[in-house]
Protein backbone atom coordinates (compact mmCIF):
# COMPACT_ATOMS: atom_id res chain seq x y z
CA UNK A 1 0.00 0.00 0.00
CA UNK A 2 1.09 3.58 -0.38
CA UNK A 3 2.31 5.56 2.96
CA UNK A 4 -1.12 7.67 3.25
CA UNK A 5 -2.37 4.32 3.07
CA UNK A 6 -0.19 2.88 5.96
CA UNK A 7 -0.55 5.50 7.90
CA UNK A 8 -4.34 5.41 8.07
CA UNK A 9 -4.07 1.87 8.51
CA UNK A 10 -2.06 2.37 11.69
CA UNK A 11 -3.78 4.63 13.25
CA UNK A 12 -6.85 2.41 12.69
CA UNK A 13 -5.36 -0.63 13.77
CA UNK A 14 -3.94 1.60 17.07
CA UNK A 15 -7.20 2.95 17.89
CA UNK A 16 -8.77 -1.24 17.54
CA UNK A 17 -6.25 -2.32 19.69
CA UNK A 18 -6.72 0.30 22.25
CA UNK A 19 -10.30 -0.44 23.01
CA UNK A 20 -9.32 -3.73 22.88
CA UNK A 21 -7.64 -3.21 25.93
CA UNK A 22 -3.88 -2.63 24.59
CA UNK A 23 -2.56 0.63 26.20
CA UNK A 24 0.89 1.05 24.87
CA UNK A 25 2.90 -0.54 21.98
CA UNK A 26 6.44 -1.13 21.19
CA UNK A 27 6.29 -1.33 17.37
CA UNK A 28 9.49 -3.68 16.75
CA UNK A 29 9.44 -2.03 12.40
CA UNK A 30 7.26 -0.48 10.00
CA UNK A 31 8.14 0.83 6.41
CA UNK A 32 8.47 4.16 5.33
CA UNK A 33 8.87 5.09 9.66
CA UNK A 34 4.54 4.57 9.59
CA UNK A 35 4.74 4.18 13.55
CA UNK A 36 7.05 7.17 13.89
CA UNK A 37 4.92 9.35 12.32
CA UNK A 38 1.94 7.99 14.11
CA UNK A 39 4.06 8.70 17.43
CA UNK A 40 4.56 11.80 16.40
CA UNK A 41 0.72 12.86 15.49
CA UNK A 42 -0.16 10.86 18.92
CA UNK A 43 2.33 13.13 21.19
CA UNK A 44 1.84 16.01 19.15
CA UNK A 45 -2.34 15.90 20.00
CA UNK A 46 -3.40 16.13 16.64
CA UNK A 47 -5.26 12.70 17.79
CA UNK A 48 -5.31 10.64 20.72
CA UNK A 49 -4.27 6.89 21.10
CA UNK A 50 -2.21 4.62 22.70
CA UNK A 51 1.55 5.21 23.73
CA UNK A 52 3.70 4.34 20.84
CA UNK A 53 7.11 3.10 20.84
CA UNK A 54 8.60 2.73 17.46
CA UNK A 55 11.84 1.37 15.91
CA UNK A 56 11.23 3.16 12.84
CA UNK A 57 12.63 0.44 10.44
CA UNK A 58 14.54 -2.45 11.21
CA UNK A 59 18.06 -3.01 9.91
CA UNK A 60 19.22 -6.19 7.88
CA UNK A 61 22.25 -7.16 6.19
CA UNK A 62 21.91 -7.56 2.55
CA UNK A 63 19.38 -10.20 1.44
CA UNK A 64 18.55 -10.79 4.95
CA UNK A 65 15.35 -10.92 7.10
CA UNK A 66 12.89 -8.66 5.71
CA UNK A 67 14.44 -7.13 2.96
CA UNK A 68 13.19 -9.78 -0.10
CA UNK A 69 9.12 -8.77 -0.48
CA UNK A 70 9.51 -5.24 0.13
CA UNK A 71 8.94 -5.58 3.97
CA UNK A 72 10.05 -3.05 6.50
CA UNK A 73 14.20 -3.46 6.73
CA UNK A 74 17.29 -1.55 5.48
CA UNK A 75 20.40 -3.16 4.58
CA UNK A 76 24.10 -2.85 5.97
CA UNK A 77 26.60 -4.26 6.11
CA UNK A 78 29.54 -4.36 8.52
CA UNK A 79 30.29 -2.61 11.33
CA UNK A 80 30.52 1.07 9.49
CA UNK A 81 27.73 0.83 7.95
CA UNK A 82 25.42 -0.44 10.10
CA UNK A 83 26.87 2.15 12.78
CA UNK A 84 25.85 4.83 10.23
CA UNK A 85 22.22 3.18 9.35
CA UNK A 86 21.38 2.87 13.77
CA UNK A 87 22.96 6.85 13.97
CA UNK A 88 20.27 7.26 11.00
CA UNK A 89 17.70 5.69 12.58
CA UNK A 90 18.00 7.46 15.77
CA UNK A 91 18.46 10.86 14.10
CA UNK A 92 14.46 9.66 12.45
CA UNK A 93 13.13 9.32 16.03
CA UNK A 94 13.31 6.20 17.14
CA UNK A 95 13.00 5.08 20.44
CA UNK A 96 14.06 1.71 19.94
CA UNK A 97 16.23 -0.01 17.40
CA UNK A 98 15.38 -3.31 15.85
CA UNK A 99 17.97 -5.78 14.01
CA UNK A 100 17.47 -9.14 12.73
CA UNK A 101 19.41 -11.78 13.79
CA UNK A 102 18.31 -14.31 11.85
CA UNK A 103 16.21 -15.48 8.90
CA UNK A 104 12.36 -15.77 9.76
CA UNK A 105 9.64 -17.30 8.39
CA UNK A 106 8.06 -14.57 6.32
CA UNK A 107 9.72 -15.73 3.00
CA UNK A 108 10.23 -19.48 3.58
CA UNK A 109 11.09 -21.64 1.81
CA UNK A 110 12.17 -19.88 -0.87
CA UNK A 111 14.22 -16.61 0.45
CA UNK A 112 15.19 -17.39 4.03
CA UNK A 113 15.00 -19.96 7.21
CA UNK A 114 14.90 -19.03 10.53
CA UNK A 115 18.01 -21.40 11.10
CA UNK A 116 20.35 -18.95 9.91
CA UNK A 117 22.17 -16.67 12.09
CA UNK A 118 22.51 -13.56 9.99
CA UNK A 119 24.35 -10.44 11.80
CA UNK A 120 27.79 -11.17 13.64
CA UNK A 121 28.48 -10.39 17.08
CA UNK A 122 30.81 -7.33 16.05
CA UNK A 123 28.07 -6.00 14.04
CA UNK A 124 25.15 -6.14 16.62
CA UNK A 125 27.58 -4.83 18.93
CA UNK A 126 28.08 -1.88 17.43
CA UNK A 127 24.27 -0.84 17.25
CA UNK A 128 24.22 -1.70 20.53
CA UNK A 129 26.89 0.71 21.09
CA UNK A 130 25.37 3.35 19.30
CA UNK A 131 21.87 2.97 20.58
CA UNK A 132 22.80 2.68 24.27
CA UNK A 133 25.28 6.03 23.88
CA UNK A 134 21.70 7.80 23.24
CA UNK A 135 20.39 5.71 26.03
CA UNK A 136 18.19 3.82 23.73
CA UNK A 137 17.35 -0.10 23.57
CA UNK A 138 17.84 -2.78 21.35
CA UNK A 139 15.69 -5.61 20.32
CA UNK A 140 16.84 -8.54 17.31
CA UNK A 141 14.71 -10.85 15.61
CA UNK A 142 15.86 -14.33 16.55
CA UNK A 143 15.12 -17.70 14.90
CA UNK A 144 18.33 -19.79 15.35
CA UNK A 145 20.13 -20.37 19.25
CA UNK A 146 23.25 -19.04 17.30
CA UNK A 147 21.71 -15.66 16.49
CA UNK A 148 20.34 -15.74 20.34
CA UNK A 149 23.44 -16.10 21.52
CA UNK A 150 25.40 -13.19 19.08
CA UNK A 151 22.68 -11.16 20.35
CA UNK A 152 23.07 -11.54 24.03
CA UNK A 153 26.85 -11.43 23.50
CA UNK A 154 26.29 -8.02 21.75
CA UNK A 155 24.43 -7.30 24.66
CA UNK A 156 20.94 -6.33 23.30
CA UNK A 157 18.23 -5.64 25.60
CA UNK A 158 15.40 -8.21 24.37
CA UNK A 159 15.09 -10.94 22.18
CA UNK A 160 12.13 -11.34 19.58
CA UNK A 161 10.76 -14.89 19.09
CA UNK A 162 13.61 -17.22 19.97
CA UNK A 163 12.00 -20.15 18.38
CA UNK A 164 14.96 -22.42 18.54
CA UNK A 165 16.39 -21.94 22.18
CA UNK A 166 18.68 -24.13 23.17
CA UNK A 167 20.13 -24.83 26.83
CA UNK A 168 23.08 -21.97 25.94
CA UNK A 169 21.49 -19.61 24.80
CA UNK A 170 19.24 -19.76 28.01
CA UNK A 171 21.61 -19.68 30.40
CA UNK A 172 22.99 -16.57 28.46
CA UNK A 173 20.16 -14.82 28.47
CA UNK A 174 19.43 -15.60 32.08
CA UNK A 175 23.12 -14.80 33.30
CA UNK A 176 22.59 -11.52 31.43
CA UNK A 177 19.15 -10.15 32.35
CA UNK A 178 18.15 -10.05 28.64
CA UNK A 179 14.23 -10.06 27.94
CA UNK A 180 12.26 -12.48 26.06
CA UNK A 181 9.28 -11.52 23.81
CA UNK A 182 8.38 -15.25 22.18
CA UNK A 183 5.56 -13.95 20.10
CA UNK A 184 4.24 -17.58 20.72
CA UNK A 185 0.49 -17.23 18.72
CA UNK A 186 2.36 -14.72 15.70
CA UNK A 187 4.45 -17.56 15.20
CA UNK A 188 1.49 -20.28 15.38
CA UNK A 189 -0.29 -18.19 13.24
CA UNK A 190 2.22 -18.72 10.51
CA UNK A 191 1.32 -22.55 10.66
CA UNK A 192 -2.01 -22.46 10.87
CA UNK A 193 -2.65 -20.17 7.68
CA UNK A 194 -0.01 -22.99 5.60
CA UNK A 195 -1.91 -25.29 7.08
CA UNK A 196 -5.06 -24.07 5.54
CA UNK A 197 -3.55 -23.57 2.39
CA UNK A 198 -2.52 -27.26 1.47
CA UNK A 199 0.98 -26.66 1.26
CA UNK A 200 1.68 -30.08 4.14
CA UNK A 201 4.98 -30.47 3.72
CA UNK A 202 5.24 -26.84 4.99
CA UNK A 203 3.17 -26.96 7.29
CA UNK A 204 4.43 -30.19 9.02
CA UNK A 205 8.01 -28.44 8.84
CA UNK A 206 6.60 -25.50 10.95
CA UNK A 207 4.97 -27.73 13.29
CA UNK A 208 7.81 -29.85 14.13
CA UNK A 209 10.81 -27.85 13.61
CA UNK A 210 9.36 -24.37 14.63
CA UNK A 211 6.78 -24.42 16.55
CA UNK A 212 7.15 -27.41 19.57
CA UNK A 213 10.49 -26.08 19.93
CA UNK A 214 9.27 -22.98 20.11
CA UNK A 215 7.38 -23.83 23.08
CA UNK A 216 10.07 -25.81 24.52
CA UNK A 217 12.31 -23.17 24.56
CA UNK A 218 10.07 -21.19 26.19
CA UNK A 219 9.43 -23.74 28.84
CA UNK A 220 13.19 -23.66 29.38
CA UNK A 221 13.44 -19.80 29.70
CA UNK A 222 10.51 -19.66 32.43
CA UNK A 223 12.29 -21.96 34.44
CA UNK A 224 15.60 -20.36 34.34
CA UNK A 225 13.87 -17.02 35.69
CA UNK A 226 14.19 -15.73 32.53
CA UNK A 227 11.64 -12.14 32.29
CA UNK A 228 9.34 -13.03 29.70
CA UNK A 229 7.16 -10.54 28.19
CA UNK A 230 4.25 -10.79 26.05
CA UNK A 231 4.38 -9.49 22.36
CA UNK A 232 2.32 -10.52 19.43
CA UNK A 233 4.58 -9.74 16.36
CA UNK A 234 2.73 -9.14 13.21
CA UNK A 235 -0.08 -11.47 12.85
CA UNK A 236 -0.62 -12.39 16.44
CA UNK A 237 -3.05 -11.69 19.13
CA UNK A 238 -2.13 -10.44 22.88
CA UNK A 239 -4.88 -12.09 24.68
CA UNK A 240 -4.23 -15.12 22.80
CA UNK A 241 -0.19 -14.75 23.09
CA UNK A 242 -1.67 -14.49 27.21
CA UNK A 243 -3.58 -17.67 26.90
CA UNK A 244 -0.59 -19.49 25.08
CA UNK A 245 2.23 -19.00 27.96
CA UNK A 246 -0.36 -20.28 30.64
CA UNK A 247 -1.16 -23.25 27.98
CA UNK A 248 2.71 -23.82 28.25
CA UNK A 249 3.72 -23.55 32.14
CA UNK A 250 2.33 -19.70 33.40
CA UNK A 251 -0.14 -19.56 36.53
CA UNK A 252 -2.61 -16.54 34.99
CA UNK A 253 -1.42 -14.30 36.65
CA UNK A 254 1.85 -14.62 35.46
CA UNK A 255 0.23 -14.63 31.90
CA UNK A 256 -1.41 -11.67 32.67
CA UNK A 257 1.58 -9.88 34.42
CA UNK A 258 3.74 -10.70 30.97
CA UNK A 259 1.59 -7.95 28.93
CA UNK A 260 1.39 -5.42 31.99
CA UNK A 261 4.34 -4.75 34.10
CA UNK A 262 6.96 -7.45 32.74
CA UNK A 263 6.19 -5.96 29.37
CA UNK A 264 6.82 -2.79 30.62
CA UNK A 265 10.05 -3.16 32.01
CA UNK A 266 10.95 -4.59 28.99
CA UNK A 267 10.67 -1.58 27.34
CA UNK A 268 12.23 0.74 30.03
CA UNK A 269 8.30 2.11 30.72
CA UNK A 270 7.57 0.47 33.84
CA UNK A 271 7.85 4.57 35.45
CA UNK A 272 4.95 5.42 33.85
CA UNK A 273 2.89 1.82 32.97
CA UNK A 274 2.19 -1.71 33.78
CA UNK A 275 1.04 -1.38 37.51
CA UNK A 276 -1.84 0.62 39.27
CA UNK A 277 0.00 2.81 41.75
CA UNK A 278 0.34 6.12 42.77
CA UNK A 279 2.43 8.62 40.39
CA UNK A 280 2.03 6.33 37.07
CA UNK A 281 -0.70 6.91 34.41
CA UNK A 282 -3.54 5.51 35.16
CA UNK A 283 -4.02 2.90 32.15
CA UNK A 284 -6.54 0.78 33.39
CA UNK A 285 -8.56 -2.18 31.54
CA UNK A 286 -12.06 -2.85 33.18
CA UNK A 287 -13.10 -6.70 32.42
CA UNK A 288 -16.67 -8.11 33.17
CA UNK A 289 -15.41 -11.39 34.57
CA UNK A 290 -12.21 -12.57 35.97
CA UNK A 291 -9.49 -13.21 33.96
CA UNK A 292 -7.36 -15.04 37.32
CA UNK A 293 -10.46 -17.91 36.86
CA UNK A 294 -10.67 -17.41 32.97
CA UNK A 295 -8.34 -15.76 30.61
CA UNK A 296 -10.51 -15.61 27.72
CA UNK A 297 -12.76 -13.34 29.95
CA UNK A 298 -9.75 -11.08 28.67
CA UNK A 299 -11.76 -10.11 25.70
CA UNK A 300 -14.97 -8.84 28.17
CA UNK A 301 -13.73 -5.38 28.08
CA UNK A 302 -16.30 -2.97 29.82
CA UNK A 303 -14.55 -0.09 29.33
CA UNK A 304 -10.51 1.18 28.70
CA UNK A 305 -9.17 4.24 30.25
CA UNK A 306 -5.84 5.64 28.85
CA UNK A 307 -4.35 8.53 31.45
CA UNK A 308 -6.85 8.51 33.29
CA UNK A 309 -9.07 9.40 29.71
CA UNK A 310 -12.44 7.15 28.85
CA UNK A 311 -11.55 5.94 25.54
CA UNK A 312 -14.37 6.66 23.21
CA UNK A 313 -14.13 7.65 19.41
CA UNK A 314 -14.64 11.44 20.58
CA UNK A 315 -11.62 11.30 23.06
CA UNK A 316 -9.49 9.48 20.08
CA UNK A 317 -10.36 11.83 17.33
CA UNK A 318 -9.56 14.75 20.13
CA UNK A 319 -13.03 16.58 19.75
CA UNK A 320 -14.01 16.61 23.50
Amino acid sequence: QSGPQRILFAMRNAWQELMEGTTSFRDCGSRHKVSLELRKAITSGKVNGPLVLSCGEGIAMTGGHGTHRDFTAIEADGIDAVRKEVRAQLRAGADWIKMMASGGLGGMPEHEDPRWSEYSVDELGVAVEEAHKRWKRVCTHCGSAESVKNSVKAGVDSVEHGMLLDEEAVSLMAKHGTFFVPTLHGIYYVYQREEHSNRSEFSDFLRDKVCLPHRIGVKMAYESGIKIAAGTDTLGNMIEEIKSLSEICFQPHEAIQSATQTAAEAMGIADKVGTLEPGKLADIVIIDGDPLANLNDLYKVKSVYKSGNLVTLEWLSNLT
